[in-house]
């Protein structure tokens, strides 16, 4: 590497180096440092799907091997100065098994949120509380009708039934006209078409696979920790449609002051928004940056499109009050006749928009501007 006369060269290896693997899992594919400007500036390839990395560094090509400067190894000072043991080696490496993320699916990372409405808008959103979550999948749009009709002719044939068919404006636009139970039934279906557990059983037992019927299935009928597609809970919901941005209206920056001063039709479907489908559904992720009403790319910071307006999205949960304290991966009542819609539709006025905005909604209704959006639990 050349110096310079005012700079001193950092030495690094750029050596093939084996990033930490669990007990008895195969090797990761390595990870290789490529390039460590004078600058700070550090470079190294990166292994497919979402991981961890960490930049260890060393006095010796042989270690030891540390990966925090908090260890770097102090002299009792002499005479007014202090000397270190100064870094010269350096590797990247990959904590846990990357997360393989499917095309068109957002990946949330485990972590802690607050949700509901900190500016008081909205009676059923409060009190503001935080809530832990383990990480999910979500997919980047709401089902499209043409998704819907893939699966669904799939269950047909698979011992499915459905009470509504469903329908939409469109191929892309999002399916609406579905139930509850439908929403569920189609994501087991979905999961067996594609060769996963279905998420979703006629009891607690879970032995029978919800295909037929209606049925009230409570938490227990859940197989949370299995990677079948399902409904969102609430609180994914949420934490997937905020993105970090605590306190806010909607999907987009912007909280002080009235709701209304955050929303036009160039950001979100909603009633007389403005766009060329008014009113009614515009495709799934019309609001891109090119969108015929002109306006900016809207997806968060997850890559989620829709997550305030177009359909209210289906919930997994009932409707109850707000916890007084944290949570962790709450999944709402066993009992109570009403599930819960987030994020507002085409129907809506804009104060339904909201992220903190929970609407009431009767399972047996099969409305023209609710749909869905399914999530996954990853699988480590």
């Amino acid at each position: 590497m050349k110096t310079s006369p005012l700079v001193h060269c950092l030495v690094f290896l750029a050596g093939l180096l084996l990033p930490l693997m669990a007990w008895g899992q195969a090797p990761l594919p390595e990870v290789q440092i490529t390039s460590l400007a004078q600058n700070g500036q550090l470079t190294f390839t990166a292994l497919p799907g979402y991981t961890n990395y960490v930049v260890e560094w060393a006095p010796t090509v042989s270690g030891p091997w540390s990966g925090s400067w908090e260890s770097l190894h102090v002299t009792e000072p002499s005479a007014g100065e202090v000397t270190v043991a100064v870094p010269m080696f350096y590797r990247v490496v990959a904590r846990g098994t990357p997360v393989t993320v499917p095309e068109g699916t957002g990946y949330v990372p485990a972590g802690e949120f607050q949700t509901g409405d900190a500016l008081g808008l909205a009676a059923t959103a409060v009190p503001v509380h935080s809530v832990r979550l383990g990480a999910f999948l979500i997919e980047r749009f709401e089902v499209t009708r043409e998704r819907w009709d893939e699966v669904y002719a799939w269950g047909l044939t698979h011992g499915y039934q459905w009470e509504h068919p469903g329908s939409g404006a469109g191929s892309h636009h999002p399916v609406t006209e579905i139930n509850w139970h439908d929403a569920v039934k189609w994501c087991n279906a979905r999961s067996e078409k594609e060769g996963l557990t279905p998420a979703y059983y006629t009891d607690s037992t879970r032995t029978t696979v919800f295909r037929t019927g209606v049925e009230d299935l409570t938490n227990a009928c859940v197989d949370w920790a299995g990677v079948g597609y399902r409904l969102p809970t609430e609180a994914e919901w949420e934490r997937a449609a905020r993105g970090g941005l605590e306190g806010n209206h909607f999907a987009w920056p912007g909280s002080e002051g009235e709701y209304w001063r955050h929303i036009l039709g160039t950001l979100a479907n909603f009633w007389n928004s403005g766009d060329p489908y008014d009113n009614g559904t515009t495709p799934v992720g019309f609001y891109n940056g090119t969108q015929a009403v002109g306006g900016v790319d809207v997806k968060n910071v997850f890559g989620l499109y829709d997550m305030s307006g177009n359909v209210a999205e289906l919930c997994w949960d009932r409707m109850g009050p707000y916890s007084d304290t944290a949570e962790t991966a709450p999944r709402g009542p066993d009992l109570g006749d009403q599930r819960i819609v987030r994020g507002g539709s085409w129907y809506d006025e804009p104060d339904r928009l909201r992220l903190a905005s929970r609407q009431p909604f009767y399972p047996h209704h099969a409305p023209p501007n609710v749909g869905l959006r399914c999530v996954r639990t990853t699988e480590r």
